[in-house]
């Protein structure tokens, strides 16, 4: 596949996927719909999601030259700002509120995605270095 249409892909499916995760967040939940019934489940929810995003960032940064440690804490903060302005502003969407908790699910998340992709970018290029 040509550099620029794969990029082009990582870049919409990201944008995509951010998108998705906002929409998700603030849409307004009836009034009597209850949470979750298994405790702790939503902040499994918010760590699997920021997992993705940071996944998705990395590799759309990662389009044409290796995401350095500096670049990845740079896109971390990036994602975390994003993580605290998205947690105000569902306090303002009916049925939805702030929960300085699900920041901190959003950042561990965010940092579980990061190491995933810097460990597996990783082992995928010893492995091409290795095949050659």
């Amino acid at each position: 596949m040509p550099y620029r249409r794969h990029a082009a892909i990582v870049f919409v499916l990201a944008g995509l996927y951010l998108l998705a995760m906002f929409l998700a967040t603030h849409m307004p939940l009836p009034s009597g719909m209850a949470k979750p019934g298994i405790p702790g489940v939503d902040k499994l929810v918010h760590t699997a999601m920021y997992a993705g995003l940071a996944v998705l960032v990395l590799a759309a940064a990662s389009i044409g030259r290796p995401v350095s440690l500096g670049m990845a804490v740079v896109l971390l903060l990036l994602i975390a700002t994003y993580a605290a302005v998205d947690e105000w502003t569902q306090q303002f969407v009916p049925g939805r509120s702030s929960d300085p908790r699900d920041w901190v699910a959003d950042v561990i998340g965010a940092s579980l995605g990061a190491i995933l992709f810097l460990v597996g970018r990783k082992l995928w290029t010893a492995k091409k270095l290795a095949a050659t």
